[in-house]
């Protein structure tokens, strides 16, 4: 029985599905896509949008835009950087830091606090002792500046029964705790917001808007959204009440943007724990149309 949800193509042209992009700075933020519309707004210092356009200017939408800005971090391995999102935060007491090359506590272990990050296996899985990962975060909140580092633990799960092993979970440690506490209120709120907005979707309908947060070139972090998606590809079902599938969709992106979370308004999720279904990541991009991993989707078969 196919999902209410399985759209394998929506008829547009890929110019009308074309998004805009603006970089996440302090300041007045611009950007562009191919069609030269220009996407406007105004960061606080506090970290607050102002003038963003419409249909993000809501308070559910800016805040939701806000805290996954927040959570998303630049991961770089070696020369090499992606985008990576944090999905999880737990702290642990450890004899040794299990962090690979974390200058923080290294030998002596002590309080630490595992990242679990979604991002893109094909960059992360390069990582070596020589060739550590390590993934940072910054933000402005409450008037000043946020920044954190942690270093790489290891993979922890993977799409291990599809050819297509893009998605995937890892753990970093950082010993930051005042930071991470303040990531964990963003988180908190991050699925507040999020909740809300399906709920209000499920009302009204509408277009599924897609948002992309990422650090496209390895330079500041961008925000980048297109009006609807594309494509939504089937692929199987892996429960009975939920299916695995893909995304293709016109929100800029570029190379290191690998690994971005990608929020689809109204999309069904099945929550953030990668151990029950996971949500969607950028993966790569043909031309003008990005793509995502494979991620699970909610069914409602009634």
């Amino acid at each position: 029985m196919a999902s209410a949800h399985d759209t394998p193509t929506l008829g547009e042209t890929e110019e009308e599905v074309l998004g805009v992009a603006a970089v996440l700075e302090d300041g007045r933020s611009r950007g562009s896509n191919q069609q030269n519309h220009v996407l406007s707004f105004k960061i606080t210092k506090n970290g607050e949008f102002e003038g963003l356009p419409d249909p993000l200017n809501t308070p559910d939408m800016s805040s939701l835009i806000r805290h996954m800005s927040r959570l998303t971090g630049k991961i770089k391995v070696g020369t090499v950087h992606c985008t990576g999102f944090v999905q999880a935060v737990r702290q642990g007491i450890f004899p040794k830091c299990p962090g690979r090359m974390c200058p923080e506590n290294h030998q002596n272990g002590g309080r630490g606090y595992i990242l679990t990050v979604t991002t893109a296996l094909h960059v992360v899985e390069k990582a070596t002792d020589q060739c550590p990962a390590k993934v940072k975060l910054s933000w402005h909140q409450d008037g000043r500046p946020h920044q954190l580092t942690a270093h790489l633990c290891s993979v922890v799960d993977t799409d291990k029964d599809c050819s297509e092993k893009d998605w995937c979970a890892v753990e970093f440690i950082t010993h930051n705790t005042e930071t991470v506490a303040k990531l964990k209120e963003n988180l908190e709120e991050f699925q507040e917001s999020q909740g809300n907005l399906y709920r209000e979707y499920k009302r009204n309908k509408g277009d599924q808007l897609v948002i992309i947060v990422s650090y496209p070139n390895g330079g500041a972090k961008q925000l980048s959204y297109c009006p609807k998606f594309y494509k939504r590809e089937h692929v199987k079902y892996v429960r009975e009440d939920q299916e695995s599938c893909r995304y293709s969709y016109g929100a800029p992106t570029s190379e290191e943007s690998r690994g971005a979370p990608v929020f689809i308004l109204g999309q069904p999720l099945c929550g953030y724990g990668y151990w029950l279904g996971h949500p969607h990541i950028h993966s790569r991009s043909t031309g003008a149309i990005g793509h995502s991993s494979l991620g699970n989707d909610h069914v409602d078969r009634e």
